[in-house]
């Protein structure tokens, strides 16, 4: 067995948790018979802190160090946080735009460069005013093209919405180890 501080926590290789330790799995341990580790740990990794107390829970977490560096987060020791997947929201997109593009064009109606005229509205046609003589649709092929153009073209551009709010993986590569903890071991000294 190796000589380490109770309390140190190892990394190992094997699926299984050597002699004077436990995996670091979020157990609880009975204070009366662990008094020299519980007296280190508390009840910082759970624990009613009467009968029990735990150890940290690492099964699928990495390790940060407590504390905060330059710009970042301070973190308390036994602190857990992150997600292994997260969805973005509309807070977190930067602020953007969507550019859409309406082109006119210009029309052309063929007509009849004939004089015409439209008779009295009847039937179907109730909103054609009478015009003079000769029919509205006399049957001839149209022989000329009027072009209209000029005029402002408009219209409504939607942007509808894509994509389907689903999460996305947040992890870092990682590699799957076996983390323990000191329970037999030498009591730390403090400074």
């Amino acid at each position: 067995m190796i000589e380490a501080y109770l309390g140190t926590i190892f990394a190992f290789g094997f699926n299984w948790a050597p002699q004077g330790f436990v995996p670091c799995n979020g157990a609880l341990l009975n204070i009366q018979q662990n008094t020299a580790l519980y007296s280190l740990l508390g009840t910082i990794y759970g624990g009613n802190g009467q009968q029990t107390f735990g150890v940290p829970d690492l099964q699928g977490r990495t390790i940060i160090g407590q504390g905060n560096g330059a710009g970042l987060t301070p973190r308390q020791i036994g602190q857990k946080d992150g997600s292994e997947a997260t969805t973005l929201t509309l807070n977190q997109l930067p602020n953007h735009t969507h550019t859409a593009v309406f082109t006119g064009n210009s029309v052309t109606v063929k007509a009849n460069s004939g004089a015409g005229a439209a008779p009295n509205p009847g039937g179907r046609n109730t909103t054609l005013a009478s015009l003079g003589s000769g029919a509205l649709y006399n049957g001839v092929a149209p022989d000329t093209a009027l072009n209209v153009g000029g005029g402002a073209v408009t219209g409504t551009v939607v942007n509808a919405a894509i994509g389907g709010g689903l999460p996305f993986t947040n992890m870092q590569p990682f590699q799957v180890l076996n983390y323990c903890i000191v329970t037999e071991g030498i009591y730390p000294s403090r400074p």
